[in-house]
C-alpha cells in the first residue's frame, strides 16, 4: 500500500476518517455506509491508507487540534 500522506510503500494501518474524540462529541456519526454490500454499520468509519509512522506520529496532532477547537 502507498501511504496517503508520505507516499512510502508500507503496510496500511486503520485510520479514523473522523477522530474518535470528535465522534464522541457527535455519537450520531458513528455510522458507516457500505455501498459495496448495500449495508449500514454502526461503527466509526475508517480507511486503511496510512502507514503506522504517519498515523501515530505525523498526523496525530490533527486530532488534538481539532478537538481543542471544537470544545472551546
Amino acid at each position: 500500500m502507498k501511504c496517503a500522506y508520505c507516499g512510502k510503500e508500507a503496510r496500511g494501518t486503520r485510520e479514523h476518517i473522523i477522530s474518535s474524540a470528535i465522534l464522541d462529541l457527535f455519537p450520531e456519526c458513528y455510522i458507516t455506509f457500505d455501498d459495496a454490500r448495500n449495508a449500514i454499520h454502526e461503527a466509526d468509519p475508517m480507511v486503511k491508507d496510512v502507514c503506522a509512522e504517519c498515523n501515530n506520529n505525523r498526523i496525530s496532532y490533527i486530532d488534538t487540534v481539532s478537538y481543542t477547537h471544537l470544545t472551546l
